[in-house]
């Protein structure tokens, strides 16, 4: 009894290994099946070392701009400066005790671009420009105490630096921008030569208490020259005679003329400043890495049209009265492609036609006309049966509105179809050299 029970156990244990077995041979076919071939392996290594590379340098990118937006807001917040009312273009610093020169720099330095050559020969004579460095004496401009009641007598104006793509460019400077900068600082001009004018006439009334050196006795003469280059010298005020320290020397008795301020001419006024987004202002806060597809430059079309080609029985050819719909989609700014639908209505005893065109070109702007030239497949239903083949057009288009476009089309194909009319073979009617001139309006 015994022996037998062992012998079940033993036939037991085997049976069970030979599943076991079983099991394992199943399971490594499966994964053998499964496993990839080393040129797919290779594959996906390539492909996920591209995606890695092209990540790293969108970061790289990403981080460069950053570092741009970083840097100007701690310049913002140290000089400080602020974007110009109405412009992104330019900024503005109230001046207390800056050095003009020092502060265009560390604005233009934020810019990629940025070296001493290109801040010497472009930037720095753009300052100099919009802050009227010319009616200084001396060529640099110059600011008194800044008064908090009046901070526009010390302002001084740079061109902003703003971001294109991933980039921090120097923002162009357009006429509006220079005709509203030399408006904004003629009253620092002005507020410059009045303390000139203070400072001659304090120095008149301490005239006694001025020591001089002894001059040889001369004559009092008129002063001819111009206080200021492009304004005419005229004597409208009278101080008096300067005393002199020695009695013993000669003193003058005539009163002195002296020159007043002179009047600048206003500025126009800027009718309009170019609107635009600041580059780095103290709302950005920096790239992502989310990716969204731009708008589609969608066009529709739609209007009138004569149809050429159409043939009466008799051969002779008609032009037909239709209309025409087409959608016009732009890619990348000077690629076109084009579907349209016409029908047309028949016409002494002509065949009505109607059809479809698929087309792609070229699209250009040309001063302020648009246009484009096109080449594709065109199909033509005419007396009950359908032809198609190449096609040919060309556009014009001339702006209304910011919204609304006229627009003259031709469009040329070598498609004929001619059916016979009656029973004898007299007479064919259809189309020859199917072809059409539009007249219509596009909505952008």
């Amino acid at each position: 009894m015994t022996s037998s029970r062992s012998e079940r156990r033993r036939w037991i244990s085997r049976h069970r290994a030979g599943w076991l077995l079983a099991l394992l041979a199943v399971t490594g076919s499966r994964a053998v099946a499964q496993q990839p071939t080393p040129e797919e392996i290779q594959r996906q290594r390539e492909a996920a070392e591209r995606k890695r590379v092209e990540y790293l340098d969108e970061k790289a990118r990403v981080d460069h701009i950053n570092e741009r937006v970083a840097l100007y807001k701690q310049l913002q917040a140290s000089i400080p400066f602020e974007p110009v009312p109405n412009t992104s273009n330019m900024v503005q610093v109230f001046m207390s005790g800056h050095d003009l020169r020092d502060v265009a720099y560390k604005i233009y330095s934020v810019a990629d671009q940025a070296t001493d050559a290109g801040f010497s020969a472009r930037y720095w004579p753009m300052v100099l420009f919009l802050n009227r460095a010319k009616d200084y004496d001396g060529g640099l401009p110059r600011y008194g105490k800044l008064d908090p009641q009046t901070p526009e007598l010390n302002v001084a104006l740079f061109p902003n630096v703003r971001k294109q793509g991933f980039a921090a460019i120097v923002a162009p400077i357009e006429n509006a921008d220079s005709i509203a900068a030399l408006d904004m600082t003629k009253p620092v001009v002005l507020a410059y030569r009045q303390r000139l004018a203070d400072e001659v006439a304090m120095l008149a009334a301490q005239g006694g208490d001025v020591q001089t050196k002894p001059l040889p006795a001369s004559l009092p003469s008129e002063n001819r020259l111009a206080n200021f280059r492009g304004v005419t010298a005229a004597s409208h005020a009278k101080y008096p005679a300067r005393k002199s320290a020695y009695p013993t020397q000669y003193v003058n008795g005539d009163s002195v003329p002296v020159d007043l301020q002179a009047n600048l001419e206003p500025a126009p006024v800027a009718m309009a400043l170019r609107q635009g987004v600041n580059m780095l202002g103290s709302q950005y806060q920096g790239y992502n890495l989310e990716y969204k597809p731009s708008r589609l430059d969608l066009t529709p079309e739609v209007g009138a049209m004569a149809f050429l080609g159409a043939r009466t029985p008799t051969g002779e050819q008609v032009t037909e009265p239709g209309t025409y719909l087409g959608f016009n989609q732009r890619f990348f700014g000077f690629l076109l492609a084009n579907e349209s639908a016409f029908v047309t209505f028949s016409a002494s005893d002509a065949p009505a036609v109607n059809g479809g065109s698929l087309s792609a070109g070229l699209d250009i702007n040309f001063h302020f006309v648009n246009l484009a030239a096109m080449a594709g497949l065109m199909g033509l239903r005419v007396v009950g049966e359908t032809e198609g083949g190449p096609t040919y057009a060309g556009r014009i288009r001339v702006p209304f509105t910011d919204h609304v476009f006229g627009s003259v089309v031709y469009r040329y194909s070598g498609i004929e179809h001619f059916q016979v009319v009656d029973e004898n073979g007299v007479g064919r009617s259809g189309v020859t050299n199917a072809s059409y001139f539009g007249i219509g309006v596009a909505l952008r």
